[in-house]
């Protein structure tokens, strides 16, 4: 169980972060392509949090074990074993290697152990001893959840021999937003200085939509020691709308690069292109290139650089005709961190700065933006997902066809997300593995709330909306 005063440093962490960003406020992206963008990383995130919070989730109690507890306590197994767990989680894969060693040494008839010491060895793509280690277990009695993971690792290492491998991962899920359309909080929109009260389809609309991502991943190892790779993927986006047909999104987006990996630096350049739909007509084709370094500072900290330079080529629609105005290049630059405060509390933070060129300037600005996300992992694999996004968007000259002023805009953007796997939820005491296949219990389930609100000189971009969303995820690889 959580420690009263660690969830209460998480409660007081995540308040003052949010009445920080209060005072900030954030700029909203283009409204059909940011979604786009912010629906498919942050189900990507919370997809790859799987692996790592489920062994999180293992280590009881929100502090960090030391070194001189485990040699107080040295016949300790449990005590010895959690070290383990924590130095993984801690970076140090190699240390927690020996510490599995010396308490197999002392007790060899440790199933659970022995998995655990095979399954680091299959992170140090140490292949043949990990199926050695696993091999040994495979007469052994032992718990059922303990069997399908001896399955799952013998399969994993078959996959990994092989020097090219394909993942496919499905997310499905219903959302509702109250406010889709972003329209104005005032009721009125201006057009040349003079407000018009909004009618007809025009007003704030509550729809529902169900939404859809599918992404096929492939991976080639050149067979260099250091593990470098090459990749490429395909991810096809869908947001279908129960009511509002005309803001019905799809996208489809390639990726193609390479991965390089220098002991704690690494390196991911990228080649990114995209199509994006809006209402089953082409509203924006992008070319992206650009590079991503990631490195591992301390063990718990974990810094990252980025830069990309977007080629966005807008295409006109019967919904909006001067689409193309937008037309132009955008160059991001960005830098992030992450901190492991405890074995289960994450703190992270972002800085970004984006720089759009337009064919028409009062289409192009210069946006600032912050974000502070937490990651707070609890028992079985569930886990909390929280952030908060503030942007100030500079736009480079007036549209008097609107209004007489710049428009700056700012707001804030917070969500919270609920995460666990399927079988997270008790599916042996409700009977529902007999009906379910077994291939459905690795599911990962989502739970979110977002909290939108943007604020601007010119009261047509000044709205709020409150979004709900149920996801289910699905891997596999091949």
């Amino acid at each position: 169980m959580i420690k009263t005063r660690y969830l209460g440093f998480v409660v007081v962490l995540c308040v003052i972060s949010l009445a920080f960003m209060q005072s900030l406020f954030a700029a909203d992206e283009d409204r059909d392509v940011g979604v786009v963008k912010r629906e498919v990383a942050a189900q990507a995130e919370a997809g790859d949090l799987a692996e790592d919070v489920k062994l999180r989730s293992e280590l009881r109690g929100f502090r960090w074990l030391t070194y001189e507890e485990v040699l107080s306590d040295p016949d300790n197994m449990d005590l010895s074993f959690r070290y383990a767990k924590q130095q993984v989680v801690q970076g140090n894969v190699l240390g927690a290697t020996a510490t599995l060693e010396r308490i197999l040494m002392l007790n060899p008839d440790l199933p659970r152990v022995r998995l655990f010491y095979a399954a680091l060895l299959y992170r140090l793509d140490d292949l043949s001893e990990a199926e050695r280690e696993l091999q040994s277990l495979v007469d052994q009695e032992m718990p059922e959840d303990l069997r399908l993971q001896l399955e799952d690792y013998l399969d994993k290492i078959r996959l990994r021999r092989r020097f090219t491998r394909f993942s496919v991962r499905q997310n499905v899920g219903y959302q509702m937003d109250d406010n889709r359309n972003s329209a104005a909080s005032s009721k009125v929109n201006l057009a040349g200085d003079v407000p018009v009260a909004l009618t007809g389809t025009n007003k704030k609309r509550r729809d529902t939509s169900l939404i859809s991502s599918t992404t096929i991943s492939v991976n080639h190892d050149p067979g260099f020691q250091a593990g470098h790779e090459i990749f490429a993927s395909g991810t096809y986006f869908l947001q279908e709308q129960t009511v509002a047909d005309s803001l019905d999104l799809q996208s489809f987006a390639w990726s193609l690069g390479g991965i390089w990996k220098g002991g704690r630096v690494t390196i991911t350049p990228a080649m990114d292109f995209s199509h994006t739909f809006v209402s089953r007509e082409e509203f924006l084709r992008s070319q992206k290139g650009g590079v991503t370094v990631e490195g591992t500072v301390f063990n718990r900290l974990k810094v990252n650089a980025a830069t990309s330079l977007e080629r966005q080529d807008y295409r006109k629609t019967s919904e909006s005709g001067s689409a193309t105005e937008r037309k132009g290049p955008a160059w991001k630059v960005s830098t992030g961190a992450q901190y492991f405060v405890l074995p289960n509390f994450r703190v992270a933070g972002t800085l970004s700065y984006t720089d759009k060129d337009a064919e028409e300037e009062f289409n192009g600005y210069k946006t600032f933006e912050m974000g502070v996300n937490t990651l707070v992992v609890l028992k079985e694999g569930h886990f909390l997902l929280n952030s908060v996004t503030s942007t100030f968007d500079f736009y480079d000259e007036v549209d008097t066809t609107v209004a007489s002023r710049y428009r700056r805009d700012k707001g804030l953007r917070t969500r919270v997300t609920y995460g666990a796997p399927l079988k997270a939820f008790k599916l042996d005491k409700l009977r529902l593995d007999k009906f379910l296949p077994k291939m459905f219990h690795d599911v990962t389930v989502l739970m979110t709330y977002e909290y939108n609100r943007v604020l601007s000189t010119i009261t047509n971009n000044t709205y709020r909306n409150n979004k709900y969303q149920v996801l289910v995820i699905k891997n596999w690889e091949f």
